[in-house]
């Protein structure tokens, strides 16, 4: 529990040094987008994981840290980190469409890289039916950043790299999202919320 809350707080440190410094807690709130205009256009951005893949080597490395993954919520056929998959569209090889559109109880450790607008979707889901997991989010402050560091019990911040992410039509050195905002992985497990 202990280094659990020292990786929050260092979390907290990381973040609010580098990417949004506020006072006090973290809290939910309105900015309007004239005084958080580069969250606001990046808030716009068009990030479709669909069509972005994580660099396999650092995936590997996440599975061999955090345990093999059974099912990959949020993805299409070319860029799927596993064989199971959910597709946000119809895809004749996934499992079935639409990740929210089942219980994900028997899914088993999942690999969850959703659309950032999807994220505290995938939080709530997540621990209302005590799933296990990794999710893939920016490191940014958002409302669901509490509930998140509340259901994870590791964090890891991915290196900041043109080679992290991979989009289908362009070389690797064109992704234009990590010179912007790194990414956490987020650890997430049924058991996060009974041990704090």
């Amino acid at each position: 529990v202990v280094s659990i809350q020292k990786r929050i707080c260092d979390l907290d440190a990381f973040l609010r040094a580098r990417i949004h410094p506020v006072c006090g807690a973290w809290r939910a709130r309105h900015l309007p987008g004239v005084k958080m205009t580069r969250a606001d256009t990046l808030s716009r951005f068009h990030f479709d994981t669909r069509d972005w893949k994580m660099n396999l080597e650092v995936f590997r490395r996440l599975a061999r840290l955090w345990g093999d993954f059974d099912f990959d919520l949020f993805a299409a056929a070319p860029n799927a980190q596993v064989p199971a998959f959910a597709a946000i569209r119809p895809d004749p090889r996934s499992a079935f469409t639409d990740a929210f559109s089942r219980s994900w109880t028997n899914l088993g450790h999942v690999w969850a890289f959703p659309p950032f607008a999807l994220i505290a979707r995938v939080v709530a889901k997540m621990v209302h039916e005590r799933g296990s997991g990794v999710i893939i989010t920016p490191a940014w402050a958002a409302h669901w950043l509490p509930q998140l560091a509340r259901a994870s019990v590791e964090a890891i911040v991915l290196p900041m790299s043109p080679q992290l992410l991979r989009p289908p039509n362009f070389p690797a050195n064109q992704d234009p999202f990590h010179q912007k905002w790194p990414l956490i992985a987020w650890r997430i497990s049924p058991d996060a919320v009974d041990l704090r």
